[in-house]
């Protein structure tokens, strides 16, 4: 009648990691989504964001910046397979790339490019929300160093 009772996840366990999937869907979500209005909203002056994916696509000189778009896209895959770290990584170089060229249109930005950044830096969140760190910031925690399952835990009795 009733589905078997699962067993308690062992939280006392130093070599178990959490994982927080539901932030990090809804900022996948929002950056998905804030991309894709980005396509219709003025991204300088009066050029709409898709004639602006296409005019830099174009124009050599602004590949460095359209280069953002393949990157984010990478992300999204890599975000897709749970690899938040590596997802957050192409968010943040999707931002720099961005950011690589926005001093020859400063004074025509419209609110098109500010979203598509903006997607950009949503998912360099996801770095960040991913996947918890054991230690302090920038040190991998034991849980990283060493396997995670009952050999582990095995082992983990006679070190003591």
């Amino acid at each position: 009648m009733f589905p078997p009772a699962r067993a308690r996840a062992d939280y006392s366990n130093p070599f178990v990691t959490m994982r927080h999937p539901a932030g990090v869907a809804l900022l996948g979500t929002l950056a998905a989504t804030m991309y894709a209005v980005s396509f219709f909203l003025p991204a300088t002056g009066s050029i709409l964001g898709y004639q602006a994916f296409v005019c830099a696509l174009l124009v050599v000189i602004c590949a460095p910046m359209w280069l953002a778009n393949p990157v984010f896209w990478l992300g999204l895959v890599l975000l897709h397979r749970r690899e938040y770290r590596s997802a957050g990584h192409a968010g943040m170089i999707a931002v720099l790339l961005a950011l690589s060229e926005c001093w020859m249109f400063s004074g025509e930005l419209g609110v098109g490019y500010f979203v598509w950044v903006g997607s950009m830096a949503a998912l360099t969140l996801v770095g960040l929300f991913g996947e918890p760190r054991d230690g302090p910031s920038g040190w991998y925690g034991r849980s990283q160093l060493f396997p995670v399952g009952e050999a582990s835990r095995i082992v983990s009795r006679f070190r003591r």
